[in-house]
């Protein structure tokens, strides 16, 4: 079931400042950033529905290659979906979290024994080199190297 397209592409001219004409078309005033232009085809696709009058209109105001039709068709489809034209996945690098579990692993770790080095205790906790050496700088704040005073000169 396809919510109301009118109701839609008001809201989203409202909130991003497109002005809607009496005609068929949107006014392209925006020069502005990557989210504006894909704003722009949405709207301009929500109105006519025909692709390539969307990417001869972006070519004609943003003086650049319009977006190919799968793009604008993906655009559009998401925001018919979600109500919004921004990336879902941004900031999400796809890797999971550390667990709590491991970051203790690697603080018992370091506690017996301070002076080891992340490669020994990489291979006694089996995990990657880096994985030690991320959790134990960032997580628990121990930095590699510190001066230390062997004997009194």
């Amino acid at each position: 079931m396809l919510p109301d397209i009118a109701a839609l592409i008001n809201a989203a001219s409202i909130s991003t400042g497109i002005t809607l004409r009496n005609s068929e078309r949107v006014n392209f005033n925006l020069s502005r950033r990557q989210s504006n232009s894909k704003c722009s085809c949405v709207l301009e696709y929500g109105k006519t529905n025909i692709v390539t009058f969307v990417q001869h209109s972006f070519r004609r105001i943003h003086y650049n290659n319009p977006p190919s039709n799968k793009l604008i068709l993906e655009w559009y489809n998401d925001f018919i979906e979600n109500g919004c034209i921004c990336d879902q996945r941004k900031g999400h690098s796809g890797r999971t979290a550390v667990s709590d579990n491991v970051v203790e692993r690697i603080r018992d770790n370091y506690l017996r024994s301070p002076k080891k080095w992340s490669l020994r205790c990489s291979q006694e906790l089996q995990l990657p080199k880096r994985t030690v050496c991320k959790i134990s700088r960032k997580c628990l704040r121990f930095t590699p190297y510190k001066l230390q005073l062997v004997q009194k000169l």
